[in-house]
């Protein structure tokens, strides 16, 4: 109640406040001549319509109120032209547009085409901010046609930065670089050459940069930068340093950008530009985030909010504070995490921040939902699908909203200027009576608030006592389903894992079970040869026999490990198990198949080794899993006859309690980002015909059921060590 009343004396005294700011002003422009009254009012908006929008703007109107009164058409474009400006500033795109048409109907009376250019790319320029893009391009080729007719050079190539801009923002980068590249050709023989190519240089990197092409970006960005300094234009210096920061970040040069960085802080600091000093802080913040480093992060981040404070509004401040509140989630801090989320709320929600308000949610359920906190997580994920389905129909209705709101600031000022013309006590009286109005309306306001908020409250805890009655009802049941669900997927990725291994194997059988009875065709042939010559005595027939009972006895005692290897993988009853026999099985069923790809495996196995527990054909499917990944990644770095580097190693060791075994291969290697990965399901780096990304999930879980740990050691196009590590326990 107390704060919505001081909201409420805040307008009354701003409206009031405003009337005499003018009327002060009117009686400061009387002090000076009439014939110069205009010309001090247009040289202040000149200088100050972007530090100042707000006072630009009603010495802007004043200004119009000058020209009009004396019929003065140039006058009047000048000054309709600094209220567009002054708007646009304030971030008022319609209520620009609407000016600078206004000028623009004008300057067909005065038969000036340099003038109409002006008045054209304002309106396209406002047209881009509320993403008119269409309209925009159609404004500048009319500005462009102008141009090209008169000459202007410098004009002609700052419209073919503004069209190559404009398709940018489309996201069609063929025709933004066609635009750009015409500009950068221009800018060579310009009159204000490094001005322009400095202009075309950055055009041309923010393109590349959009289309990763980082480098080419960074080139483009360096040259703008060498232009910069030669011209001595300190505010785009610092813009280009942003630049290039932008890109060494891509690049993950980390310190490099940083550099820049500090570079752009000291500059803007000199030039008190505070807003963008706070731009680049976050942007160090969010560096350092990456880096991991969290407490230079938050350091930042508490730098940039200082300066939003003072300078900036409160919907600058919550992009920043996410910021802190994602740090403090990274860092396990989710309490603190959750304050600040709920900080951002309170100021997105008493704002009408929408589409903040949409990422806060979303964030707040996600928060919970990690804590356990189901109900708290069902009810910000129902804010968000609510929030997130209305917005494209609430933007629809601010839309009308802003010509309504158009309408209304149009006739207020027509108001205005007729009370201007009464008599001094006539407003004073008037003043009185809309003080009073608007008290009156205050105080119905407030009661009418006070009683909607009521009654909202005593609506929103029936239905979140109604929520909790219905999640209390169903939760055990959805936990069930759930966990039933869990278990399904899980028996379905074994399967698939197992059959995925059958499938690798399928080669490797083929290529043990081919040799054996290559030389039983062989044997056979020979005995018919002897025969067919009656040179077959019986120590021959018994020996060749012998060879051949040998090979049909090493196919049964293949196809035996095969079958008990894809039935037995299911029984969960643990046996004492040698991991060396273990691999040697595991060896025996596809080391042809890696012969054949010229992939030497070499053995490093100790003897004896202490025997650990599990299921041997499990474990054998992780060998298996393990040896096809370094396959993999030796045949991906090396061409098919470079035989001597393409090596797996397969050692076994035991250190006190621990039995370890690895498999070492000299590919490709993993890096440091994909090896917090290398466990998920389904992650793979793999084309998509040649690994589901199940392997190595299913190995770890194996590994786990049996008690041991895998874990992974590598370095990219050197080496890769994948270990599993087992305990040794007495039973």
């Amino acid at each position: 109640m107390h704060k919505g009343f001081i909201i409420l004396i805040f307008i009354c005294n701003l409206l009031i406040a405003s009337e005499i700011d003018q009327d002060s002003l009117w009686k400061e422009v009387k002090t000076i001549k009439s014939d110069q009254q205009f010309d001090f009012l247009i040289d202040f908006c000149n200088d100050n319509y972007i530090s100042n929008p707000h006072k630009s703007l009603i010495y802007a109107k004043l200004a119009y109120k000058i020209a009009k009164k004396k019929r003065n058409y140039e006058n009047k474009f000048k000054a309709l032209n600094y209220i567009g400006l002054s708007e646009k500033i304030l971030g008022n795109y319609q209520s620009a547009i609407k000016y600078h048409k206004e000028s623009l109907e004008i300057i067909k009376k005065l038969d000036d085409e340099q003038l109409k250019a002006i008045a054209l790319t304002n309106i396209a320029i406002n047209m881009e901010s509320i993403e008119e893009f269409e309209q925009a391009i159609y404004k500048y080729f009319e500005v462009l046609e102008i141009t090209q007719k008169l000459g202007l050079t410098d004009k002609i190539i700052l419209t073919y930065n503004n069209i190559g801009r404009v398709y940018f923002q489309k996201g069609d980068y063929e025709k933004a670089l066609e635009y750009t590249l015409l500009n950068l050709k221009l800018a060579e023989n310009s009159e204000n050459k490094n001005e322009n190519l400095a202009q075309a240089y950055d055009g041309v990197g923010i393109i590349y940069f959009n289309l990763s092409k980082f480098l080419k970006a960074e080139e483009y960005f360096r040259k703008s930068l060498e232009l910069r300094i030669k011209l001595g234009n300190k505010r785009m210096i610092s813009n280009s340093y942003n630049n290039i920061s932008t890109i060494l970040a891509e690049q993950e040069k980390y310190d490099e950008a940083l550099v820049f960085l500090e570079k752009s802080v000291k500059i803007r600091k000199d030039l008190k530009l505070m807003s963008g000093v706070a731009s680049t802080f976050n942007n160090m913040g969010e560096i350092y985030k990456i880096k991991k480093k969290y407490d230079k992060a938050l350091e930042y981040y508490e730098k940039s909010l200082e300066i939003k404070r003072k300078f900036g509004n409160e919907k600058d401040l919550v992009p920043t504070k996410m910021s802190i509140g994602d740090l403090y989630d990274k860092t396990g801090d989710s309490k603190k995490c959750i304050g600040i989320y709920k900080d951002c709320l309170k100021i997105s929600f008493e704002n009408n921040y929408h589409h903040l308000l949409v990422q806060i949610y979303f964030n707040l359920s996600r928060f919970y939902a990690k804590q356990n906190n189901f109900i708290e997580a069902y009810h910000f994920q129902e804010k968000f699908s609510t929030l997130n389905d209305s917005l494209y129909s609430e933007e629809s209705q601010l839309k009308i909203a802003e010509l309504e709101l158009q309408y209304e600031t149009e006739k207020k000022e027509r108001q205005i200027e007729f009370l201007t013309k009464e008599k001094e006590k006539q407003k004073i009286i008037k003043k009185f009576l809309i003080l009073i109005l608007i008290i009156i309306f205050a105080g119905l306001t407030l009661l009418y608030i006070l009683y909607s908020q009521k009654k909202k409250e005593i609506l929103f805890r029936k239905k979140i006592e109604k929520q909790i009655r219905d999640l209390n009802k169903n939760l055990e049941k959805r936990v069930q389903e759930e966990l039933n669900k869990r278990n399904q997927q899980q028996v379905l990725l074994m399967q698939k894992s197992k059959l995925e291994a059958l499938g690798r194997l399928s080669a490797g059988i083929a290529h043990e079970v081919n040799q054996p009875i290559a030389r039983l065709s062989l044997g056979l042939d020979n005995i018919l040869v002897r025969k067919s010559m009656q040179k077959l005595d019986d120590n021959y027939l018994e020996t060749k026999l012998n060879s051949l009972f040998s090979d049909i006895e090493r196919i049964k005692k293949l196809l035996d490990h095969i079958r008990i290897f894809s039935r037995d993988q299911s029984k969960n009853i643990p046996e004492k198990l040698d991991i060396n026999q273990v691999i040697n099985n595991a060896v025996m069923m596809i080391k042809t198949q890696y012969k054949n790809h010229n992939v030497e495996i070499k053995f490093d196995l100790t003897e004896p080794i202490p025997k650990i527990w599990g299921n041997k054909f499990r474990l054998e499917q992780v060998v298996m899993n393990l040896l096809a990944n370094a396959k993999d990644a030796v045949e991906e770095k090396y061409s098919i006859d470079n035989y001597n580097e393409k090596e797996i190693i397969i050692r076994t060791y035991f250190d006190e309690d621990k039995i370890i075994f690895e498999v070492k291969d000299t590919g490709i290697g993993i890096s440091s980002e994909e090896q917090e990965k290398i466990f998920d399901p389904f992650f793979t780096t793999k084309e998509p015909d040649k690994g589901t990304g199940l392997g190595l999930s299913i190995s770890y879980g194996i590994i786990q059921e049996m008690g041991g740990e895998i874990e992974v050691e590598s370095k990219k196009n050197e080496f890769t060590i994948l270990r599993v590590i087992f305990k040794v326990e007495k039973y």
